[in-house]
């Protein structure tokens, strides 16, 4: 019997990473018990609720002393191989080290696997560090300090991960490796055929026609421009409300300051965390999910919104076209004009929306569990053998 190890490091509420680890945690329940055994690692004490019975499951401290050297040595020398050498040395290292593993699988981009002294497989969601350094968040050192990571991921990742053909082309095209990269896109997480439908308007005292936008606030992910196509809305006297979810963090600040230069107070709400019952609820009842985001390849919310029946404005940008088909109106992300225009379509038209709707579930037919488990299951073999 062969033993899998899964390192969770990410926090529960992570968004996209939580949702892509519960999609493999899925998958590896799904694999013969007569022949795998898994092995959890976990930080965060909520992802035992999440994780099988029948899993073994280790919970891991964040050593202080640990996190410190870590940010002393990426200070001090830019170089992966280092980080492996003092990273190796970490109590958590240590602790999969001794375990029975026979490869461990790192859904988070984590350093450790590379610093880990076992098989592992890896993920590279993206690559946007290279492709658009120009936003805020990979500012100062942030680039150089991701780009170092990811090398050390290429070269030491038995197998690397990837949601797209862009996201392995990019790959190659930053790091010079593709032999050892394999693709295995997005599927839309689970909870959303088993969540409780509720009616969130009228439980929470808001409006009942409204779009969204599901996302953290990190500039990349260009609230700016939405509220920009919501204000030329206005303008054009077609009033549109909006449900913003995301912790309220990062670039929210600069987020608020935009509603109420827009004077956007009274169509903007910005409902912060919601639960797996309230987000399914926002996707079923919502005239349309709206996607301006910059960055890719390839994102988990417009799958949501297929899988829900959501109608979906989705943004351009890399491999989101390929992603979701003729399933949505497409517009440039960097244009509030087009977006003004495409929300203005699925608002105003009924026909619209349930075209989409339809479209919507002969699209996600692509992307089941199913396949999912079965890519994850051949991945993992290649490597044991």
């Amino acid at each position: 019997m062969k033993c899998i190890g899964l390192f969770l490091s990410s926090e529960p509420s992570a968004g996209g990473v939580q949702q892509y680890s519960l999609s493999i945690i899925k998958a590896l329940d799904s694999f013969d018990k007569t022949q795998f055994k898994i092995h959890c690692f976990y930080f965060n004490s909520e992802w035992k609720h999440d994780i099988p019975e029948h899993f073994l499951k280790t919970p891991l401290n964040r050593i202080f002393f640990d996190r410190a050297i870590g940010v002393v040595v990426r200070g001090l020398f830019k170089s992966h191989r280092v980080w492996r050498w003092f990273g190796a040395r970490s109590k958590a290292a240590k602790i999969i080290n001794d375990s029975g593993c026979d490869v461990v699988i790192y859904p988070a981009q984590d350093a450790l696997a590379y610093q880990v002294q076992k098989k592992s497989i890896a993920t590279i969601h993206d690559l946007m560090h290279r492709y658009e350094s120009h936003f805020q968040e990979y500012q100062g050192k942030e680039c150089q300090i991701r780009d170092e990571h990811y090398k050390g991921i290429c070269q030491y990742a038995n197998l690397i991960l990837v949601d797209s053909r862009i996201g392995k082309e990019q790959v190659y095209e930053s790091y010079g490796r593709d032999h050892n990269v394999r693709v295995l896109p997005f599927v839309p997480p689970t909870y959303l055929l088993e969540a409780n439908k509720i009616d969130f308007s009228k439980k929470h005292s808001l409006p009942s026609r409204y779009i969204f936008y599901p996302a953290q606030f990190w500039e990349h992910k260009n609230h700016l421009t939405l509220l920009r196509a919501i204000k030329i809305l206005r303008d054009r006297h077609i009033l549109v409300n909006l449900f913003l979810v995301g912790a309220k963090k990062n670039y929210y600040r600069n987020v608020l300051n935009k509603i109420k230069e827009y004077e956007l107070e009274d169509r903007v709400h910005i409902l912060g965390y919601v639960s797996n019952e309230e987000m399914y609820s926002l996707y079923k009842q919502a005239i349309a999910m709206v996607f301006p985001s910059h960055i890719g390849p390839t994102n988990i919310p417009p799958m949501e919104a297929l899988l829900t029946g959501c109608p979906l404005i989705c943004s351009n940008a890399y491999a989101m076209p390929e992603q979701v088909g003729n399933a949505a109106l497409l517009f440039d992300p960097i244009s509030a004009e087009e977006l003004a225009d495409k929300i203005t379509i699925v608002w105003t038209d009924d026909a619209t929306r349930v075209r989409l709707r339809k479209l919507g579930q002969i699209q996600i037919a692509q992307y089941s569990q199913a396949q999912f488990n079965q890519t994850l299951l051949n991945c993992i073999n290649e490597v044991l053998d």
